[in-house]
């Protein structure tokens, strides 16, 4: 702590990861800077695919786990598809150990409504979220999910739990075309009241639904969020101090 506390400056992702570095190293907030996170913007764009009006597909993308919200998004998905038959998940990731095999297991008994594509690179990644309709985060925990700018770069309208990365870098940004989710309560980081997830799912389901129905909207400004913007505020400070 004593040798980290002698660096001149530091740069970190949130807010409140500042607040808790500041404390940890006994140093002034002065010396720490928020200069969040980017994106590939070159690789994550519209592209010139034209989406069907009436495809309505739905996109996950995370590891198969309950702290991710998963459970709920398919719970979600089950009363989505009543209204829309038509409706598909496409989910990127993947998982191991018994609870990812639970999930994968529910999602291979949806049958066709489920497409599981596993991990995906960059590039193949955003081919999909460009024929995707709403990218959804049901996520209980995050730092700043670059996954939401990345699927907004590509023409998502987006759902995702009222996060703290979320509210603070995202929303703000993206505006009408984000729906966010209340959290439900939480013990420990990443675990939900039982008794809250209901109501969440309920949420999940009214926020996913504002989307599906709603027009597609002109894209967000996301220049702040490109490695262009990320690397100048770091060469900013790093010049302050030579």
């Amino acid at each position: 702590i004593a040798g980290c506390g002698r660096n001149d400056h530091f740069l970190v992702l949130r807010r409140d990861h500042a607040t808790v570095l500041a404390d940890a190293l006994n140093i002034p907030g002065n010396r720490i800077t928020v200069v969040g996170v980017g994106f590939r913007d070159e690789v994550f764009s519209p592209g010139n695919l034209n989406r069907d009006p009436l495809r309505k597909d739905l996109l996950y993308v995370g590891k198969f786990s309950k702290a991710k919200g998963l459970p709920q998004l398919l719970d979600a998905f089950v009363q989505l598809a009543e209204r829309w038959p038509q409706l598909r998940l496409q989910v990127a990731g993947d998982g191991s150990g018994p609870e990812a095999e639970e999930l994968r297991s529910r999602m291979n008994d949806l049958g066709s409504g489920v497409i599981m594509h596993g991990m995906l690179d960059q590039e193949n990644l955003a081919s999909l979220m460009q024929r995707c309709r709403v990218c959804v985060l049901p996520s209980f925990y995050e730092g700043v999910p670059l996954v939401l700018v990345e699927a907004a770069a590509c023409g998502c309208r987006l759902v995702a739990s009222a996060l703290p990365g979320v509210l603070e870098q995202i929303a703000p940004v993206l505006g009408s075309s984000l729906e966010l989710v209340p959290l439900p309560r939480l013990v420990n980081v990443d675990t939900p009241i039982s008794e809250d997830l209901p109501g969440f799912t309920r949420n999940l389901v009214k926020a996913l639904t504002r989307s599906l129905e709603a027009p597609p909207g002109a894209l967000p400004d996301l220049e702040q969020f490109t490695w262009n913007a990320v690397f100048h505020r770091v060469e900013n400070i790093w010049k302050s101090l030579t």
